[in-house]
């Protein structure tokens, strides 16, 4: 209810919300994988409406830069433990303009 709400929509400029398993033995390249996904705008599409690229690999540098300079709110939903937030967080550098990370169902 809180991430739909009007009073959230008119403050963040993008919100995200990244569904990732229960897994505590997740991969890093898995969990970066999906928040790009759900964060990064979709590959390009051929003429006939199917993706160019099958799966994209995405970079903790490239999301990092395609959120830079933006207000966001990104629901991490799910996240397995501390080693997995340690290899998403530094796709989160720049958060000093008001930008908020939500964690959910933390394990430690």
């Amino acid at each position: 209810m809180v991430f739909n709400h009007r009073a959230i929509q008119n403050h963040f400029e993008s919100k995200y919300w990244v569904p990732l398993t229960d897994r505590a033995d997740e991969e890093k390249n898995v969990l970066l994988k999906r928040l790009g996904q759900k964060v990064m705008p979709s590959p390009a599409t051929n003429k006939e409406g199917k993706e160019k690229e099958k799966e994209k690999d995405y970079s903790i540098k490239e999301v990092n830069e395609f959120l830079k300079g933006k207000k966001y709110l990104i629901v991490l939903d799910n996240l397995s433990s501390a080693e997995a937030w340690e290899s998403l967080k530094a796709a989160f550098r720049d958060s000093t303009n008001g930008s908020r990370i939500l964690i959910t169902n933390f394990k430690c």
